[in-house]
């Protein structure tokens, strides 16, 4: 389990913060960090949603774009792709966080970290089951 954002204990319990950082507000509510958590909490949640008994990850695929129902067009055009999901990091750089933690920390997702042809307001994350 990973180390809190705050303090570094090894009990995770919210938002990347242990219980205590938790329940004493150590990140503010608009943070980067808090931001990027919660869609990486997301992107989990529909990752175990849409998975029977376990999740391969190597059945995902992550990516960054500034235009995710064309980026969802383009994909389909090539790929038989399901479970289509996006979510709006508001910068640059929380999305290719996003996408480098799914695509080398979380063993194998297609996609995570080869940054492609990205432009300053590719803010939104996606991902799909192909």
């Amino acid at each position: 389990m990973p180390d809190c954002k705050r303090c570094g204990n090894y009990t995770k319990y919210n938002n990347g913060l242990c219980y205590k950082c938790y329940k004493s507000n150590g990140l503010n509510k608009n943070s980067d960090d808090l931001k990027l958590n919660y869609i990486l909490e997301k992107i989990n949640d529909h990752i175990e949603e849409h998975s029977f008994l376990w999740s391969d990850n190597s059945n995902w695929y992550v990516g960054v774009t500034n235009n995710p129902k064309r980026r969802k067009s383009e994909h389909e055009s090539k790929y038989n792709i399901k479970y289509f999901k996006s979510w709006n990091a508001k910068s640059v750089d929380i999305a290719l966080k996003i996408e480098q933690e799914c695509g080398y920390k979380k063993a194998g997702m297609w996609g995570g970290g080869k940054a492609g042809n990205i432009s300053k307001n590719s803010t939104f994350v996606y991902v799909y089951k192909h």
